[in-house]
């Protein structure tokens, strides 16, 4: 079994501020009640309050969906990522200093350095190279590129090692969680792997990687991001 090093508080302390947003918001309709009844007079005022409330709470609770997915996603990568044997290190939700990045896992072990970008999305897509399109009743429209969020995260963290003095290849890699998605790829320039195929992507990967230089890279992570 992997070690596993850090936990996914990233998400969850967003799920759980955006949690806190919505409740806090959803107070606004008994308050809006009780100024009826307090005096009808306020009824324009209290209308008022209850529409932005409403305004409001439909921006937070799609942000808290969208934590509460990719949170859901991260934690199913976690668990599978902790089957490698126990020549691999996992980190969780690695941040790198100077805003260079947040990367969702790091994997060192015998076959690289992995940089792992996590989406838990649903839906029809394509990948062509870099860039990604979703496609909905026949139509493709371009979306945000996961694979380039992914390069971008790799390059981060092999400049990061690089400054600490080890100079390594970093894989970046995009994994899927969602069952309900379907890919199409066309020479996509990192790989996009399902979750349930991620232990076997990384073991089968045909790269060597030396204990001493595990044990380095390792040492690293742990002391400098702590």
């Amino acid at each position: 079994m992997a070690r596993i090093i850090g936990q996914n508080d990233h998400l969850t302390r967003l799920a759980r501020r955006y949690r806190n947003r919505a409740l806090a918001l959803a107070l606004a309709y008994p308050i809006s009640v009780a100024m009826v009844l307090i005096d009808p007079r306020l009824i324009p005022l209290a209308v008022g309050v209850s529409i932005l409330a409403s305004y409001r709470l439909h921006g937070v609770a799609k942000r808290l969906v969208k934590y509460r997915k990719g949170l859901k996603g991260e934690i199913r990568v976690k668990e599978m990522l902790r089957g490698l044997n126990d020549s691999y290190v996992v980190f969780n939700n690695v941040k790198l200093p100077n805003g260079n990045g947040n990367i969702d896992h790091v994997v060192v072990g015998p076959t690289g350095v992995f940089a792992i970008e996590t989406k838990n999305i649903r839906g029809s897509f394509v990948c062509e190279g870099d860039e990604w399109f979703k496609v909905k009743n026949g139509k493709a429209r371009k979306v945000k590129s996961f694979s380039r969020q992914a390069k971008r995260n790799a390059l981060a963290l092999r400049k990061f090692l690089r400054k600490h003095g080890c100079d390594v290849f970093v894989h970046g890699v995009v994994v899927l969680t969602n069952s309900n998605c379907k890919v199409d790829l066309i020479n996509p320039s990192v790989p996009v792997v399902r979750v349930g195929k991620l232990r076997e992507f990384i073991e089968g990967t045909r790269f060597r990687m030396s204990k001493r230089r595990i044990h380095e890279i390792v040492g690293i992570l742990v002391s400098e991001l702590g």
